[in-house]
């Protein structure tokens, strides 16, 4: 017999919208009570400088932060160790 035990996850959330919105992005991630970051993006807005402005306010606010630049259209990725 396989013995299954229940359990419920969930993830806090909060969406920023409209222009400037990125700026308060450390903030948020304060409100919520996060510590880490992972921003899963493409290389693209990594090219454009967007994925380190958002590095660069998550550690301006104590949010340790990665990135994380090799998703593909559709949520594809290659991910090796």
């Amino acid at each position: 017999m396989v013995n299954s035990v229940g359990f419920a996850w969930g993830m806090p959330s909060l969406i920023l919208y409209g222009m400037g919105s990125v700026s308060r992005v450390g903030e948020a991630m304060k409100q919520l009570g996060g510590k880490r970051a992972l921003l899963l993006t493409d290389r693209v807005l990594v090219k454009l400088g967007q994925a380190d402005e958002v590095k660069t306010l998550l550690c301006k606010s104590g949010i340790d932060m990665e990135i994380y630049p090799n998703v593909k259209l559709g949520g594809r990725s290659n991910v090796r160790q």
